[in-house]
């Protein structure tokens, strides 16, 4: 999103929020416009406008939008099939039918969700335990293990790309760092 586009969005809501905006000067105004399109960089406007939109319509509080309200339902609107708990545990139990033999096969066919919180050989043993242990502990687990894999994956995509740099850039240099070590 470029500053105009940002300009027209900070428009939107000063309009829609008058009594908190009555009194900012141009100078407030630049800034928040300078702001704003830092964190929405490489965000698509008409996606932010609908997001905004989204934002106000289900509004109770009264109250203007933080960035962030705005990147959540930017992420709502991007990723409205997003697999949820329920059939990710559900994806790992069908799995586990199969897993004591079949391990390799019934993870390959897991959505990539599911694969960034188990492995095959969790497939394995969890296919030979107890259906009582794999009710309860098992599946708490695996559940606590989706949701925080989910809501870290939602923080690094809410990230500007300024700070996905940063992070790409530290990345590599550690692995720099540990090539040259082994």
């Amino acid at each position: 999103m470029n500053k105009q586009e940002t300009a027209k969005i900070l428009a939107v809501i000063k309009q829609t929020y008058p009594a908190f905006y009555y009194r900012q000067s141009e100078d407030d105004i630049k800034k928040s416009v300078t702001l704003w399109q830092s964190l929405f960089e490489d965000d698509d406007a008409v996606i932010v406008g609908a997001a905004l939109k989204s934002f106000i319509v289900s509004d109770a509080s009264g109250y203007p939008p933080t960035p962030g309200q705005i990147k959540e339902k930017m992420r709502l609107i991007m990723h409205p099939d997003r697999l949820s708990e329920a059939d990710a545990w559900q994806a790992v139990k069908i799995a586990m039918r199969n897993g004591i033999y079949g391990a390799e096969e019934e993870y390959a066919k897991l959505p990539e969700e599911v694969k960034r919180v188990c492995s095959v050989s969790d497939i394995r043993d969890w296919a030979k335990m107890d259906t009582e242990d794999i009710n309860t502990v098992v599946q708490s687990n695996f559940l606590k293990g989706f949701r925080r894999r989910q809501e870290q994956l939602e923080q690094v995509a809410m990230l500007p790309s300024s700070v996905k740099r940063l992070i790409s850039a530290q990345k590599d240099s550690v692995k720099e760092i540990e090539d040259k070590s082994c």
